[in-house]
């Protein structure tokens, strides 16, 4: 009798040994499983914040050339309005306004139409060269 008790007591000590082990195994892959959905979520917040300040960077550059465009567009008004004024004071002693443009204004508007075409030609079109 006592034989049977000493069997069963052993079994039953083996049993929640067993059933400890199998509940910390099942724990374990429940941790690894949450480590791996931790670590995949944390590589796409990465990705994100990568591509978020990527499209921050890009429209920095973007509002910087327009701007610049801006600039350039009103330094061309500047001097076409100075080109203008040094015009009409050439020939604002002409009654008739019928001598031919000054030779220092007209070789300078034509510097300034031949930079205007030039630019035109080489700006951007938003295709890739060739």
């Amino acid at each position: 009798m006592l034989n049977k008790v000493a069997v069963i007591a052993t079994l039953v000590i083996f049993g929640m040994f067993a059933l400890i082990i199998g509940v910390a195994f099942h724990y374990y892959g429940k941790t690894i499983s949450q480590q791996s959905d931790i670590s995949d979520a944390n590589q796409a917040k990465n990705q994100a914040e990568f591509v978020a300040e990527n499209q921050s960077l890009t429209i920095g550059i973007l509002n910087t050339i327009a701007e610049a465009n801006i600039n350039a567009k009103q330094t061309m008004r500047s001097d076409v309005e100075t080109q203008i004024v040094t015009i009409q004071a050439a020939v604002k002693d002409d009654a008739c306004a019928v001598k031919p443009v000054p030779v220092d204004a007209a070789d300078s508007l034509r510097r300034q139409a031949d930079g205007l075409r030039k630019d035109s030609i080489n700006s951007t079109t938003g295709k890739p060269a060739g």
